[in-house]
């Protein structure tokens, strides 16, 4: 039985005790009513609180102003990451071209002729791979400004 059987029935016969001869009239039960019965059972369902839209959509704008300001910071990030590219592309160019005039230097100094040639490959492949990668900084950087 639910609640509002039981309190109709309550109110019932509360009033029949209270006033003899009386016939209730049904509010809420009863065969005429069974429409205002169910609706009134399915309210709480359909209800909703607007607080938690409100709170919902101030989550969404702080989302939205966080990662602007995440993009921002990344932005700056990536100038940071292309100047540190630039350093290191002008101290292995350095490197290159001591080892191309047979100049000393710490990182060749116990290494055979062949390890050395060896290992100028390897910085004139890391040379192009930094050229390449100070240029992508510079599309990563558009993107973030664009988007």
């Amino acid at each position: 039985m639910s609640s509002y059987e039981q309190a109709d029935e309550e109110a019932e016969l509360n009033l029949a005790n209270s006033t003899p001869g009386f016939q209730s009239l049904r509010l809420i039960s009863g065969e005429s009513q069974s429409n205002l019965k169910y609706k009134m059972e399915q309210l709480p369902a359909k209800l909703s609180n607007p607080f938690t839209h409100i709170r919902n959509w101030i989550k969404e704008e702080l989302m939205n102003l966080e990662s602007l300001l995440a993009a921002m910071d990344e932005k700056e990030a990536c100038n940071t990451r292309k100047q540190k590219c630039t350093k290191l592309l002008a101290s292995e160019r350095d490197l290159v071209e001591k080892i191309n005039q047979n100049k000393f230097h710490v990182k060749l100094m116990l290494k055979s002729q062949e390890a050395k040639s060896d290992f100028q490959i390897e910085l004139l492949r890391s040379i192009k791979r930094r050229e390449e990668d100070i240029q992508t900084w510079d599309q990563i950087k558009k993107f973030l400004i664009v988007y």
